[in-house]
């Protein structure tokens, strides 16, 4: 048994690392990098649909900033806050500056 588990340490150190694939997140972090707004909105919506903190932030800095679909508070805040609720602090503090400010909220 003990032979067998240091065949595998040993075969796992000779083999090359495998390449971890990007995902929808990281593919939208590419496509903001170089600019591609649109882009990194399209595959940065479903993630903040389903509760990711950072998608929700980043569509709210697109939003508030009028990066690719055009400047717009009131998502802005929708984003702010939901990304608020998930501890995101910057967030936080954005939606915060939005309400004092009434920028996008009541």
């Amino acid at each position: 048994m003990r032979s067998l588990r240091l065949a595998f340490v040993l075969l796992a150190m000779l083999l090359p690392p495998i390449a971890a694939e990007a995902g929808p997140y990281e593919d939208g972090a590419a496509a903001y990098k170089r600019q591609d707004y649109a882009n990194a909105y399209r595959l940065w919506r479903p993630l903040a649909a389903r509760e990711n903190s950072r998608a929700q932030f980043n569509l709210g800095v697109m939003c508030d900033k009028g990066l690719g679909l055009g400047q717009n508070d009131a998502e802005a805040a929708k984003w702010y806050r939901q990304a608020a609720e998930n501890g995101v602090t910057q967030a936080q503090s954005n939606l915060g500056f939005m309400c004092a400010n009434g920028k996008g909220v009541p």
